[in-house]
């Protein structure tokens, strides 16, 4: 078994100065994106061996949380008169390009290898289901005010099958089916 937290900050500062413009500006920016993630993973295996055959299970679940935010800012000061403005290229600034943003993700599977001679016969499924829960705030709503937060929730199920035939110990080959998902990306939604 594996519990984890991870926590990753991205944050970016920078200063244009352009001095030789129609009108000389200092454009200072601030970008920063931080995503906490929380979960835990439990691996199984088990093995059978008969007389000719062997049966080798593994079975497993993985959950994880996380959370994720995003933010923007932004300061334009007229080198001249030192007046200032946080609108840049039309952008009014602060801002947010997506909502903040929670997920939760559960999986489990269960696989069996069972081989006899030089033969694998491989059978597994997982099953997944994934939730998106965003929340708006005063500055994500001051730039999208008529904006419809979208929550997911996505389930499915994965099999696999497969055969493999070993023609020596340096050489298999193999024929697979495998069905998977992927649950879609947060900023793709809102």
């Amino acid at each position: 078994m594996r519990a984890y937290y991870e926590t990753a900050e991205v944050s970016q500062q920078s200063l244009d100065e352009r001095g030789l413009a129609r009108t000389p500006v200092s454009i200072d920016r601030f970008f920063k994106f931080d995503q906490d993630i929380q979960g835990f993973e439990l691996n199984l295996q088990k093995s059978l061996e008969g007389m000719r055959s062997a049966h080798q299970f593994a079975f497993g679940l993985e959950y994880r949380e996380r959370e994720t935010t995003e933010f923007r800012d932004g300061l334009s000061t007229n080198m001249n008169d030192g007046t200032s403005t946080n609108v840049i290229l039309g952008e009014e600034f602060p801002l947010r390009d997506f909502p903040i943003s929670e997920s939760t993700e559960w999986g489990a599977y269960i696989e069996d290898v069972y081989s006899r001679g030089d033969w694998s016969l491989i059978a597994a499924v997982r099953a997944d289901r994934y939730e998106l829960s965003p929340s708006s705030d005063p500055i994500y709503a001051e730039d999208f005010p008529f904006a419809e937060l979208v929550s997911i929730t996505e389930s499915d199920i994965s099999p696999k099958l497969g055969l493999i035939y070993r023609i020596n110990p340096e050489t298999d080959v193999y024929l697979q089916y495998a069905h998977g998902f992927r649950a879609p990306p947060f900023e793709d939604a809102n």
